[in-house]
């Protein structure tokens, strides 16, 4: 089937948000139950209760939005989605005292329970582990309802700024109204006239709010200092990296490595002019290129992604295998249905859910291959509970850019079309420089703003910032003044700082472990395996040493820019 059948996490979403809260109500009971001296088997039931109502509220949350993606149009779906949403930020604050009791205790109290965690007790380790950046619950709860009005608020007037801006455009001698992402499309377009336009006409029109959108960033970043006080964090950046257990140096590393290796993109922006044949600027940095006549169909693509899967590992094929038998991908584009791609693992009970809008691209191929890598990330870590079977931040695209980089392995090996050949080399380190190169640099100038702005910086400072970076970014290439204010239309800094680094983060460290299957072959797969199954279980510095690598250093994170270097090499063979 090419559609999925979302029955199977909820039949009745009804009725399983009455029993979601009756769920609640009962783990309620336990409140004033709590001691350092209660009985574990007593303990012991308290988790169980708690994974259940964790695989309720994921159940919940992935139905509500999965039903809007599916047909954003159907208004029953978006007030269902709006009823979960509510009914499960009211529930989490309902249970939050026993998280909240679980961070009071000290290492020899917590240590008697630690049986009954199981696989879990590196996630509730964590938790006391922050501890000392938690706050007593009554407060806990003010800050979290404080939010929806607050922070969350000014994302919100964000998000309507930037959604209800129309952008106008003449595009063969037509006016054309466009909403952003429509606008967006054009940044690729062949022609460099209408890449610039649609460049210019973006930049103008979010220039126009440029003091209130200033002022909304300065809010947030100033909530998100006033948090980092109160809770005691070093920086404002191990905020986040306290979230992804990951230390202050080991993001500082990978960042150090990045922005040393920012030639090595001049090198590859050089070979892109020389490629397309014209001089390029910063209108062009995603110009297209020459159109390859290959189309795939649907079954073409799984059979080569399993193909692919089989010959690097069968247990691999397996349970990729296992999510396209279970009716759970969506596979074609169809009105009001979301676009993009992604992998939900919903449960551990189910194979996870897949959505696609496969049109038949080459570039749909090595799509399919990426999710299909998530969702074998998934199937891996199902032996494990609700709370412990997801991955953390950093390693999540792991699976997804190791499978794609399979994949197009396999088709540069195979493909005997050299245009086809030069096509996935381009396109690949496009996708690379978009998530380590901008990805990297974005965190960078975060950095720099969370720091100007407690100094009181204006807007215009901020967008002088800006600009300094790009120009170190992108080298001698010709970066227009309008590009100052592109970070007004970056969402992610404004609603989740310093996120961007999860992407640089998790693509580089793909590389590096390519690398290391290049160098050990078959010997890799087995660790790779279970670096893939360990879920949230341990640290991820932990996790990587398991396999041999060493994240605090910055000498492995510029060992994955060999990778880039190398089909740079390649490319410009062909």
């Amino acid at each position: 089937m090419t559609t999925w059948n979302l029955s199977r996490i909820l039949d009745r979403p009804a009725e399983a948000i009455t029993d979601a809260d009756r769920r609640v109500k009962e783990f309620e009971r336990w409140r004033g139950k709590l001691t350092p001296t209660m009985d574990t088997a007593d303990f012991g039931k308290i988790i169980g209760e708690y994974r259940e109502l964790t695989e309720a509220f994921h159940r919940l949350g992935a139905y509500g939005h999965m039903m809007v993606d599916s047909d954003s149009s159907d208004a029953a779906a978006r007030a269902l989605q709006g009823k979960i949403d509510d009914f499960l930020g009211k529930a989490e604050n309902r249970i939050r005292f026993f998280t909240h009791w679980w961070k009071t205790l000290d290492d020899a109290q917590a240590s008697q329970f630690h049986d009954e965690l199981g696989d879990d007790k590196y996630i509730f380790e964590l938790m006391r582990r922050l501890r000392q950046h938690t706050l007593p619950e009554e407060q806990e709860n003010i800050i979290s309802l404080k939010d929806t009005t607050g922070v969350m608020a000014l994302n919100n007037i964000y998000d309507t700024l930037i959604s209800r801006k129309i952008f106008t455009i003449t595009v063969d001698g037509e006016e054309k109204n466009l909403t952003g992402d429509e606008l967006r499309a054009f940044f690729s377009d062949h022609r460099a006239d209408v890449r610039k336009a649609a460049y210019d006409e973006f930049l103008r029109i979010i220039a126009v709010d440029r003091d209130i959108i200033g002022d909304i960033y300065r809010n947030i970043i100033v909530d998100w200092e006033h948090e980092r006080e109160l809770r005691g964090y070093a920086s404002a950046i191990s905020m986040r990296n306290k979230s992804n257990d990951l230390p202050d140096e080991v993001i500082a590393s990978h960042l150090a490595a990045c922005r040393e290796s920012a030639p090595l993109w001049h090198r590859y922006f050089a070979l892109k002019e020389n490629l397309l044949g014209d001089r390029i600027t910063r209108y062009d940095i995603y110009a297209p290129w020459p159109e390859v006549h290959r189309t795939y169909s649907y079954d073409d693509a799984l059979r080569l992604t399993l193909d692919t899967l089989k010959s690097f590992s069968p247990r691999f094929d397996e349970l990729a295998r296992e999510i396209y038998d279970s009716n759970q991908v969506d596979v074609y584009p169809r009105p009001h249905k979301t676009g993009g791609a992604y992998c939900w693992m919903v449960t551990p009970q189910l194979p996870p859910f897949l959505l696609y809008n496969f049109s038949g691209k080459i570039t749909d191929v090595t799509t399919v291959a990426h999710e299909t890598g998530h969702g074998v990330h998934s199937q891996l870590c199902r032996h494990l509970t609700p709370l412990s079977s997801s991955h953390p931040i950093p390693i999540a695209e792991t699976a997804s850019i190791f499978s794609e980089m399979l994949l197009t392995e396999r088709l540069q090996r195979d493909e005997k079309d050299a245009a086809v050949k030069r096509f996935l080399l381009m396109r690949k380190l496009d996708d690379l420089f978009a998530s380590i190169g901008r990805q990297s640099f974005f965190v960078i100038f975060e950095q720099q703003a969370h720091e100007m702005l407690a100094r009181g910086a204006t807007v215009d400072e901020l967008s002088s910032a800006y600009l300094t970076l790009l120009h170190e970014q992108f080298g001698g290439m010709e970066i227009p003044a309008a590009f100052k204010d592109e970070w007004l239309a970056i969402p992610h800094i404004f609603r989740t700082p310093f996120y961007c680094y999860g992407y640089s983060f998790g693509n580089l460290l793909t590389l590096g472990l390519y690398e290391q299957y290049r160098r050990e072959g078959a010997a890799f797969i087995p660790k790779y395996e279970r670096f893939l199954s360990s879920g949230s279980t341990m640290p991820p510095v932990e996790l990587c040493a398991q396999i041999g690598i060493d994240v605090t250093k910055k000498e492995f994170w510029l060992e994955g820019f060999k990778t880039v270097e190398r089909m740079m090499d390649e490319l410009e063979k062909l």
